[in-house]
């Protein structure tokens, strides 16, 4: 009798090895690995996508030139002063005296006299300079390319360092600064660093 259930059993496990798969067992459940890797895929594309927008954001200002200027107090002169009793004229503004009173992006710097190098300054003028180090300098011959990077800070021609010292102008050579009035030329091989 146990030759005929040896039999029987080897019969059956034949028919199981030649029977033909069926749809489970060829569908199979997904893997965990690729369902992880689908998930880790999608959570890669969204991180790049913030921080495209994070990119953008933080560099995507930064072709409009920083102005710096603060505005400064004026005391009315007694020349200046009108009588509170006086009668308002009212005039009629028009197109060109908008654009006339428009502020200018750059303010006018006053000079004393020619523009000349740092040590021909006063004495006096030199021991209230501002310190500065420039650390880097890039000179174009279009004016909009020009750069300059004094204490860490990108600056272009026009551009206020300080409440009084303004960047008048980049040079081949260097830099021409305005103190106070005092405008001085700086050689950005020799004069790179201002210590008064």
């Amino acid at each position: 009798m146990s030759y005929i259930l040896d039999a029987l059993n080897k019969s059956e496990q034949e028919r199981e090895r030649k029977q033909t798969p069926g749809l489970k067992s060829l569908r199979g459940e997904p893997s965990p690995n690729r369902f992880q890797l689908r998930h880790f895929l999608y959570l890669l594309a969204l991180l790049a996508i913030f921080n495209s927008i994070g990119v953008f954001i933080y560099f995507g200002n930064s072709s409009q030139p920083e102005t710096g200027i603060a505005p400064q107090a004026i005391s009315p002169s007694a020349d200046s002063l009108v009588p509170a009793n006086a009668a308002a004229v009212d005039t009629p503004m028009t197109s060109s005296s908008l654009t006339a009173a428009q502020p200018a992006r750059f303010p006018a710097p006053v000079t004393t006299g020619k523009t000349g190098d740092i040590n021909d300054l006063p004495a006096h003028v030199i021991r209230r300079l501002p310190e500065i180090q420039i650390t880097t300098h890039i000179f174009a011959s279009d004016t909009d390319l020009r750069m300059v990077n004094i204490n860490g800070v990108s600056r272009r021609e026009g551009d206020l360092v300080t409440n009084s010292l303004l960047l008048v102008e980049i040079t081949e050579d260097g830099v021409v600064m305005n103190f106070e009035g005092y405008a001085y030329a700086m050689n950005i091989l020799e004069d790179w660093q201002n210590n008064p």
